[in-house]
């Protein structure tokens, strides 16, 4: 794969600058200073170089920030989302970066979920999320990390189903076949699917699992860009399908209200047409009675006339 050079695409850092934020790529006008985003995981959306010093233009939590110059932050690189439990229950004393932002691990039993990671001091972090809710960068190497799978097994002891993965709370199930989608070998713990819930069980307790697959994660900066630059494509054309897709919603709502307004204009030629039509009529009849009127007048007139004709000879005899 070709080598990709810096700033070739969106890029993700967690900000570490003591520098100015610029609102113009003139660097004239001062947004704010660095320092007060110090922690945050930044998106690099363009880089420019401006006097020969490459510049990136962030913003953070979906707001645009402006130009700075990243020299101390660290790149945050994208990953497929995988399943990750820590080696100990204890509370943790492990080095955790400063992370504006990220909730406070409260339970180390907990499944995370990481997104990300990076490199410090020659060490692998992995980001931790619960749904939406990020939690910072903790050493990869004190987690467990999940093999997602799909097979039916059956357990041995039934006292040895649970409803979390701490293993602290039991849930009876009669049936012995379960679903197991989700292995962390390492802790000899599975997630299966029984009763339309989600259980935990000791992998010791159930049969016939399948060996451990080789699970594929970036263990060097390489592989890492090479990933971050094919998953942030990926995301930028899953945004760009949405987009596509509400315009295309939009245009199916523009040409209904074409069709509505097309048949509303022929109901309103016809409805012109037919009171042209009534109003042809209309001056027909008129013209007809007016003919009639005049013939009646007519009428009237020769039998008032007849009338007074024999009027005056019966007066003569």
């Amino acid at each position: 794969m070709e080598q990709i050079t810096f700033g070739d695409y969106n890029q993700l850092f967690l900000l570490n600058e003591e520098g100015k934020i610029y609102k113009d790529d003139m660097l004239t006008q001062v947004y704010d200073s660095a320092v007060k985003y110090s922690g945050t995981v930044v998106n690099s959306v363009e880089t420019k170089v401006i006097n020969g010093v490459p510049y990136h233009y962030i913003m953070a939590n979906g707001r645009m920030l402006g130009w700075v110059k990243l020299e101390e932050s660290i790149q945050v690189f994208r990953n497929k989302p995988v399943y990750l439990k820590r080696f100990s229950s204890e509370p943790s004393e492990l080095e955790r970066l400063d992370i504006k932002g990220g909730y406070e691990i409260s339970d180390e039993r907990k499944v995370y979920i990481g997104r990300s990671h990076l490199y410090h001091d020659g060490k692998l972090f992995t980001s931790l999320f619960i749904r939406d809710k990020f939690y910072g960068f903790l050493p990869m190497e004190s987690y467990d990390l999940g093999e997602e799978i799909s097979i039916e097994s059956e357990f041995a002891d039934a006292d040895e189903i649970f409803l979390n993965s701490g293993l602290s709370s039991k849930y009876a199930i009669e049936d012995p076949v379960v679903k197991v989608t989700l292995l962390f070998r390492e802790l000899d713990l599975a997630r299966i699917r029984a009763d339309r819930k989600t259980l935990w069980t000791p992998i010791s307790n159930l049969r016939d699992v399948p060996e451990k697959k080789e699970i594929s994660f970036e263990q060097n900066m390489e592989k890492s860009r090479q990933n971050d630059y094919y998953l942030s494509f990926k995301e930028e054309k899953k945004k760009l399908d949405k987009v596509m897709q509400s315009l295309e919603q939009e245009m199916k709502k523009v040409k209904r209200t074409e069709e509505k307004s097309s048949k509303l204009e022929d109901s309103h030629n016809k409805l012109e047409s037919r009171i042209s039509d009534l109003q042809k009529e209309n001056q027909l009849l008129r013209h007809e009675n007016s003919l009639l009127i005049s013939e009646l007048d007519k009428k009237i007139r020769q039998v008032e006339h007849i009338g007074l004709e024999k009027l005056i000879l019966s007066k003569n005899q």
